[in-house]
């Protein structure tokens, strides 16, 4: 009887040393894990975790233990704004993914009495007024619309009507800041257009000036930069917007500066002049102060190809040229202070023209998304260098034509002449 009691006792310590043991090995890979829950919406969105499917509940709810690190979440649903996050979920915590995705935008119909306004083109949305100017039937025709959000997602296009016609040979325009002012680009020149006289629609522009190019408008409306070739100068000139009250204020054959391009500050002191050099490597980025007429370079890393500060001034944007045979675009985005430090790239492929700098650590962009093989519109972290919101694919494999405005959510955009509206939160 004695036996067979130690035999029992060293079972139940078997037993217990082995309960312990499974134990462990359950609290370690939980201490190691986070709990990942949340609802989705709609229930029947598709949701990956790396890539990997996750089931969700017919109640939209969903459950599961990640291994700690860093793990990406990417949302998807037919008629919907995908939506994908990078997060770092730490051993032993919990995290929480409570998503609504957005459903795709439609097109905007704008229109003219009964009859729909074709070709879009060269549009410029008014923060003041929340009005859009667009030009239509090949840029023959200007108009303006309210634009308002049914509080579903879609934007609707209201009070539309014509404000100018007779247009023609327009390839470029250069807003006034007040938005009642448009300098046209032609062939032969550029041409001054008022928004503000009374009888619009039969409004003639008039001649600004010709061996001019490219050209900058100060924000505070007060003088418009461009660079002048007459005369076998290269000179960067300062205006009024008649085009009168001419100011040399630099020789940039001199600083052998050629073709540059034009960007203010918010504040219109600084003005930045990237070349068009050749040499692509010779293409620095220079700071030339309104006041004081100083010229300082603030990168000199070469192949850079467009620059804008962001909205308070601190940060600028900067685009430089990068081919890529696995990309349809050949330039990635970058920012740096607006001194010219801490210099970084975002590792996002776009066109400047396409990106909006949102502040905070968010960059809005449309994008060459080299997994899929089609543009996107995608909201980005500068830190992570990756999405992280809502992206749409646009529709066909085309480029962006301009990303508008994305005052009070409202992001407007164009592609292939047909215009589109949605909330990007």
């Amino acid at each position: 009887m004695k036996i067979n009691g130690e035999l029992l006792n060293k079972k139940v310590i078997i037993i217990g040393l082995l309960i312990i043991f499974f134990g462990v090995l359950i609290l370690i890979w939980l201490l190691s894990r986070t709990l990942t829950s949340g609802t989705i919406q709609p229930s029947e969105a598709r949701l990956y975790l790396d890539n990997n499917p996750i089931t969700i509940g017919v109640d939209g709810k969903f459950k599961k233990f990640v291994p700690s690190g860093t793990h990406t979440f990417k949302l998807e649903a037919e008629n919907y704004i995908s939506y994908s996050k990078t997060v770092y979920l730490p051993k032993a915590g919990g995290y929480k993914l409570e998503i609504t995705l957005q459903k795709k935008p439609n097109a905007i119909v704008l229109l003219d009495g009964d009859k729909a306004v074709t070709n879009i083109d060269l549009i410029k949305y008014d923060n003041t007024s929340n009005s859009l100017y667009y030009f239509a039937e090949s840029k023959t025709k200007l108009y303006q619309t309210k634009l308002e959000s049914d509080g579903n997602g879609t934007i609707v296009a209201k009070q539309n009507h014509l404000v100018a016609t007779g247009l023609s040979g327009i390839n470029e325009t250069i807003w006034s800041p007040k938005v009642d002012s448009i300098l046209f680009k032609k062939n032969d020149g550029y041409y001054f257009f008022d928004l503000q006289k009374i009888n619009l629609v039969d409004q003639k522009e008039t001649k600004f000036g010709d061996n001019i190019g490219d050209l900058a408008w100060s924000p505070d409306d007060s003088k418009i930069a461009y660079y002048y070739t007459g005369n076998g100068e290269q000179s960067l000139i300062f205006a009024d917007k008649r085009n009168q009250n001419v100011e040399r204020v630099l020789n940039l054959r001199e600083n052998g500066i050629n073709n540059p391009y034009l960007s203010w500050s918010p504040n219109s002191e600084w003005l930045i002049i990237i070349p068009r050099n050749s040499d692509l490597a010779t293409n620095k980025i220079y700071l030339f102060n309104a006041y004081t007429r100083q010229l300082s370079v603030i990168n000199n890393s070469g192949n850079n190809i467009e620059a804008k500060f962001s909205e308070d001034g601190g940060k600028i944007l900067y685009s430089t040229f990068s081919k890529s045979p696995s990309s349809a675009i050949s330039s990635v985005i970058s920012i740096m202070n607006s001194d010219g430090n801490e210099q970084r790239s975002t590792d996002i492929r776009a066109i400047l023209e396409q990106a909006q700098w949102l502040g905070g650590d968010n960059l809005l962009a449309a994008y060459f998304n080299q997994d899929s093989a089609t543009e996107e519109i995608g909201m980005f972290s500068i830190s992570s260098k990756m999405v992280n919101g809502s992206t749409f694919a646009l529709p066909r494999k085309v480029y962006l034509a301009q990303i508008l405005n994305t005052k009070n959510s409202i992001t407007v955009f164009t592609v292939n002449n047909t215009l589109y509206g949605m909330n990007l939160k």
